[in-house]
């Protein structure tokens, strides 16, 4: 059992590692086009809602009003699915998403973490960073992958912790389609 876990984690680690090095090197350039992010993020929850139930978890959303980006879809819909896997593997609770407009559309994910958890938010988007040194079944990669497709779209990524209720808080911000 200890070996067959070992395997997994290993072909985890080379697949997520051979997508970050293909996204890297690949000089792909996103589609841009008019994409209604509410929308987009609803659909990847819906799509993720078994792997959440699983594991005892909600989403609380408000239902965001249509709120219209620049972005690639394809692109898009791997960031939400990584932000979301990252709550799905590391949250203690319900999750909390936010959609929020100014300039730019925000949309910010929140889970509960453990209180004793060491979390550098400055190298959470770093290449393998990782808070739990064995790993816990996580490569360190996703949170890279999302930072890189994000900027592909002139759009920024960010971090805090909350220590005072024990949260996380991961944001993308996107361009608004004008």
């Amino acid at each position: 059992q200890i070996a067959q876990k070992s395997t997994d984690e290993l072909g985890n680690l080379i697949e997520h590692f051979f997508e970050y090095s293909y996204l890297i090197t690949s000089n792909i350039k996103p589609n841009l086009e008019k994409i209604n992010i509410s929308n987009l993020i609803v659909e990847c929850v819906l799509s993720y809602i078994a792997v959440l139930e699983e594991k005892n978890i909600n989403i609380n959303m408000d239902e965001p009003p249509p709120i219209y980006v620049l972005g690639d879809k394809d692109m898009l819909i791997r960031i939400v699915d990584n932000l979301l896997n990252n709550c799905a593997k590391h949250s203690l609770g319900d999750i909390d998403i936010k959609i929020e407009f100014l300039q730019n559309a925000k949309i910010t994910f929140t889970n509960p973490i453990n209180q004793d958890t060491n979390i550098n938010v400055d190298k959470l988007f770093h290449r393998f960073y990782t808070s739990d040194s064995t790993r816990n079944k996580s490569t360190g990669l996703g949170l890279s992958i999302v930072e890189f497709l994000v900027k592909q779209m002139d759009g920024n990524v960010g971090a805090y912790l909350n220590k005072t209720d024990h949260t996380l808080s991961i944001f993308f911000e996107i361009p608004l389609f004008k």
